[in-house]
């Protein structure tokens, strides 16, 4: 859990720097919004709190992801990455 942490720390920065590029391939309000749902599942974690149902969200990044963002760039695979990475680990805690 402590590697997904701090990939999703390093992912979100990186989301953020994308956000100040004048020239990024990414719109920009689908990088604020998965700035802030990851921001919510970073937080998450640190409280050990899974409440929070994301899975309409992080289905919308996803599409987002495969429908216009640059699929060479390092921040769309590090997306995929932490998304399937979340959704296994929601699959291993107890249902609320």
């Amino acid at each position: 859990m402590e590697s997904f942490a701090n990939n999703l720390i390093c992912l979100i920065s990186e989301l953020k720097a994308e956000l100040q590029k004048k020239d990024s391939y990414f719109p920009a309000h689908q990088l604020e919004k998965a700035i802030y749902i990851f921001s919510i599942i970073r937080d998450n974690i640190s409280s050990k709190s899974f409440g929070d149902n994301l899975s309409n969200d992080l289905d919308k990044i996803m599409r987002w992801s495969i429908d216009s963002w640059p699929w060479d760039n390092l921040i769309t695979k590090k997306t995929w990455s932490i998304i399937e990475e979340y959704n296994k680990i929601k699959k291993t805690l107890p249902i609320k």
